[in-house]
């Protein structure tokens, strides 16, 4: 009967060091699946912008293939920077336009 206790006793110790030893493997388990999740969410989430840019590398290209060449983005910039000229002159016009009304409506001191 004492062999039988000291069995027991034995069996539920192993038995303890199992349960301790499962539970540590579950806990460490289950951090490395949530790192590997959070991971995952990652890729896919640089997956979905990388797709999004080759869709846009895609149109742009699309744009400009084989139409376009240097000599045509050239003309283009050229036309944009003319546009971005106007624009400037007539801003200035403007600003000038508003300072001499600005000037106008102030009294005059001397008055």
């Amino acid at each position: 009967m004492i062999l039988d206790l000291n069995t027991y006793k034995k069996i539920d110790k192993d038995l303890s060091e199992l349960e301790e030893k499962h539970n540590e493997l579950e806990k460490s388990l289950n951090a490395k699946l949530d790192d590997i999740t959070h991971q995952r969410d990652d890729l896919q989430n640089t997956c979905a912008e990388l797709k999004a840019k080759v869709q846009e590398y895609e149109q742009l290209k699309t744009n400009y293939d084989g139409s376009s060449n240097l000599e045509q983005l050239q003309q283009e910039l050229n036309e944009v920077k003319a546009k971005n000229d106007l624009l400037r002159q007539r801003n200035w016009k403007i600003i000038e336009q508003l300072n001499k009304l600005s000037q106008e409506q102030k009294p005059n001191p001397s008055s």
